[in-house]
């Protein structure tokens, strides 16, 4: 069942609520989703992303339908993290509340699980082919594959 739903972070959510037989396990994002995440708690005070908040899946497909692990960039509102060439600027044209950037250098690994957002997977959209390559061009600069 797909339910429309409203969060803090996102407009238009697609809210995927786990059914008899559904389980995180079995679900299978695409690369390019915008999703809800919950990074928890950083208790050093450092600038690593944390709670929960909006992030891209930049796994691939075959990964994310096998693995139960996905890789994901968090996306961020602050505007003084500045246009900087890792990070891909994201807005309302993206499902988002705000004018945002996601954070290439920030990429990290979670379990599926911790798209479990209240006992539902919240989808906010899924960016289109052009974002996609923004965001292929940012991960070669921060990984120095260029």
């Amino acid at each position: 069942m797909i339910i429309k739903t409203q969060t803090a972070n996102a407009v238009n959510a697609q809210c995927f609520k786990k059914e008899q037989g559904v389980d995180w396990r079995n679900w299978c994002p695409e690369r390019g989703s915008v999703i809800l995440v919950n990074l928890g708690e950083n208790y050093n005070q450092s600038s690593i992303f944390q709670g929960i908040r909006p992030a891209v899946v930049i796994s691939n497909n075959i990964n994310n339908k096998y693995s139960t692990v996905i890789q994901i960039a968090p996306i961020t509102s602050n505007q003084t993290k500045g246009n900087i060439p890792v990070h891909v600027k994201v807005g309302k044209e993206n499902g988002l509340k705000l004018s945002s950037f996601i954070c290439i250098e920030q990429t990290k690994c979670i379990n599926k699980n911790d798209a479990v957002i209240n006992g539902n997977i919240i989808k906010i959209s899924q960016l289109d082919k052009n974002k996609l390559k923004e965001i292929d061009k940012a991960i070669t600069i921060q990984f120095g594959l260029v």
